[in-house]
C-alpha cells in the first residue's frame, strides 16, 4: 500500500529537474564544458556551461524558445537543490 505524506513544500512539474542538476554536478559536467569551450571574459555574466546547461533544461521542460527559460527559472528557483 502506498504512503501518503503532507508537505509544506511547492511541488511543481519541474521536479524532476532536481534528479538531473544533481547529476550533471556530480559528473562534474560544468567544468569539462568550461575546459573545452575556454573561458568568456572576466566581465561576463555566465560561463558557457551555464548557458547550454539552461538550454538542455529547457528542453527537457519541453520549452521551445530561448525566451521559456524566463519562465522554467521562475518556477524552479525555490526547489533547486544546491549540491
Amino acid at each position: 500500500m502506498d504512503k501518503l505524506r503532507h508537505s509544506s513544500q511547492n511541488t511543481t512539474p519541474f521536479g524532476g529537474l532536481n534528479f538531473i542538476n544533481s547529476l550533471l554536478k556530480q559528473s562534474n559536467v560544468h567544468s569539462y564544458i568550461d575546459r573545452t569551450l575556454g573561458f568568456r571574459n572576466y566581465r561576463a555574466k555566465y560561463a558557457y556551461s551555464d548557458i547550454i546547461l539552461s538550454l538542455l533544461k529547457n528542453s527537457l521542460c519541453n520549452g521551445e524558445f530561448v525566451s521559456d527559460l524566463k519562465h522554467l527559472k521562475e518556477q524552479i528557483a525555490q526547489n533547486m537543490k544546491v549540491v
